[in-house]
């Protein structure tokens, strides 16, 4: 009997232990398929990685061997990076990778991954064409003999309209990546990938827009007379800085010279050079079409055009088919690619030193303020000629220019009105303020020195723009956050020369600056608010001009301290918002800039 219930009750145990062990096994299974899940996704990292690595030394090769003129062997190794690249995005692309970006901890880092290795895929080929265009063209010729090769320059343009659309679809996809979340390993790369699609995004936009209009640009189908505005950064003005210096520069079959100078004491004062519309009054001074170093307060390219048009004609009978704006920073980034220069006066300016040479110890070394403004367009004047008269590299000429129209540096507005037209769609070459559309807004926020000084080299400015979206109110209350800040001490301002701090600031120991506002259309003013206090501020004017709603506060500072003013706007509007852009003028550093919009009711 014993034996028969022991017997029964070790058979009944097996119904009892089988779920248990089914259990068991089943999580051992599970555990074995995760291990070998991990190592083979693991195993394909580190391949990717590889293959990314060994891509990016075969396009640093490409260009050592383009430059050194072996354009067979560079187009190989363009391949094979290319080849490279495909295969670490195939690798990332398989079933593990896709589910491990799901995963908790590790998810965000495999996404950013997968999501940086497909857009460089689809990058390389859309520059295939490009690369191949490009080797076919002579490095040492596309820039000699005083001028550029219209011809190659043409056909390279006409190859960055797919690569265009392509960084502009990469730079819109890895923006979506927070890589304040990532691993270092992923967030400095990535934002190295960012920062490049960020550089060369504006100079291949408006490369493929103008590629067509370039013989007539470059003065292939005629010579070309541009009059550019070199703006002075040290005093500054809504589109850029105190317009001290005009150079014409004249560009004939590829080959520019500079043909005349002049600088603001050779312009009448105090005249009307040409008629403004009465909004423009509304929140600017009328010193904007009266003196010459004045016209560029208007953050507009098209009227300053129409203004330093009308200044050059008081003196000279020259054509002008385009104008053009720069400044000394632009200047350093374009030293970068052509290598020092060499002043009449034999000064050296490099990319080192143009900037401090230019903004502030020319002050110290030449009182005289003609021989100042000489001095600015001697400079702009040699840096210019040096981009048709020294072997230039494509790669370094491409990254000055991208950051300086990154940075609103350099501005173009054309005479010719289908040549107009494409400028005017990218606002930054045109200077312009980005025109809003239905569901992304732009504010604009420019400073102006009021106290005839230079002090602007020692000034660092922000602007931080928040939209908040109140559904229920049917209203977006859009707030723009201006701060300057005085970097130097009260100390170290008594120690300027005059030219760059008058005397009678200089003894009371305070410099002014008007600060203008631009809220989005159809957005209405509503007041300024002090959130951090200078010396003295107080609203100005405030009105409406360029089809925006704007204000001008003046602003007093003591040196060595900070302010912040805030100015408010609200749209009555039941139209969703996704996107908030800032426009600033540039300073001598660039200007720092957030935007945010958030579901919230004021």
């Amino acid at each position: 009997m014993s034996a028969r219930h022991g017997t029964h009750a070790q058979a009944g145990a097996h119904p009892w232990l089988r779920p248990r062990w089914i259990v068991l096994a089943g999580i051992l299974l599970l555990l074995i398929l995760v291990i070998g899940w991990a190592v083979a996704t693991l195993q394909t990292a580190v391949k990717a990685k590889t293959m990314a690595t060994r891509a990016q030394t075969e396009l640093t090769t490409a260009v050592k061997q383009y430059q050194a003129g072996n354009a067979t062997a560079a187009q190989s190794s363009f391949q094979r990076a290319r080849a490279q690249i495909h295969s670490a995005a195939t690798a990332t692309d398989a079933l593990t990778w896709r589910a491990a970006q799901y995963l908790p901890f590790v998810g965000s880092d495999v996404r950013a991954a997968r999501i940086t290795l497909t857009q460089a895929d689809h990058l390389m080929v859309a520059a295939g064409p490009f690369a191949r265009t490009l080797f076919k063209i002579d490095p040492d010729r596309l820039v000699s003999d005083g001028g550029v090769d219209v011809a190659s320059l043409t056909g390279l343009a006409k190859e960055t309209a797919p690569l265009s659309a392509s960084v502009q679809k990469a730079s819109t996809r890895l923006g979506t990546i927070d890589d304040s979340k990532l691993v270092p390993q992923l967030r400095t790369p990535l934002k190295q990938f960012k920062s490049a699609l960020s550089t060369a995004a504006p100079l291949l936009r408006t490369g493929a827009a103008l590629a067509p209009h370039l013989p007539k640009l470059l003065g292939a189908e005629g010579s070309q007379n541009y009059l550019m505005v070199f703006q002075n950064n040290a005093e500054t003005r809504a589109l850029g800085g105190n317009p001290a210096s005009l150079l014409l520069l004249n560009v004939t079959d590829g080959k520019l010279t500079v043909a005349r100078q002049a600088g603001s004491q050779d312009f009448t004062r105090d005249t009307e050079v040409a008629p403004l519309t009465p909004d423009v009054f509304t929140v600017f001074p009328y010193n904007i079409n009266h003196y010459e170093m004045d016209m560029t307060g208007y953050p507009d390219l098209p009227t300053v055009a129409t203004l330093a048009k009308a200044w050059w004609a008081q003196r000279y009978p020259d054509h002008i088919d385009g104008v053009l704006t720069f400044d000394p920073v632009g200047l350093s980034a374009l030293l970068g690619a052509t290598g020092p220069v060499t002043l009449p006066n034999g000064d050296v300016l490099t990319q080192n030193n143009v900037v401090k040479t230019v903004l502030s110890d020319v002050y110290a070394r030449y009182p005289d303020p003609d021989v100042q403004n000489a001095y600015f367009a001697a400079a702009a004047a040699a840096v210019f000629e040096a981009l048709t008269t020294k072997p230039i590299q494509p790669q370094p000429l491409a990254t000055a220019l991208g950051t300086a129209l990154n940075q609103n540096r350099l501005h173009l507005w054309s005479a010719t009105p289908a040549i107009q037209a494409l400028i005017a769609q990218d606002s930054r070459l045109a200077g312009t303020i980005p025109a809003d559309t239905a569901h992304h807004k732009s504010i604009g926020t420019y400073l102006w020195d009021t106290t005839g000084s230079k002090i602007d080299y020692h000034v660092t400015s922000a602007s931080k723009a928040t939209a908040s979206v109140c559904r229920t109110k049917g209203t977006i209350t859009y707030t723009v956050d201006v701060t300057l800040t005085s970097t130097i001490t009260p100390e170290q301002a008594q120690q300027l020369p005059s030219y760059v701090l008058p005397d009678v600031p200089k003894a009371a120991r305070h410099f002014t600056t008007d600060i203008y506002a631009f809220g989005p259309a159809k957005s209405t003013f509503t007041g300024m608010s002090v959130l951090h206090p200078g010396k003295s501020q107080s609203l100005q004017q405030q009105g409406s001009t360029l089809g925006r709603p704007a204000a001008r506060a003046a602003l007093e500072m003591n040196f060595g301290t900070s302010a912040t003013l805030r100015f408010t706007f609200v749209a009555h509007t039941k139209t969703s918002l996704r996107g908030l852009t800032i426009q600033t003028n540039p300073l001598v550093s660039p200007v720092q800039t957030t935007t945010k919009v958030e579901n919230r009711c004021q």
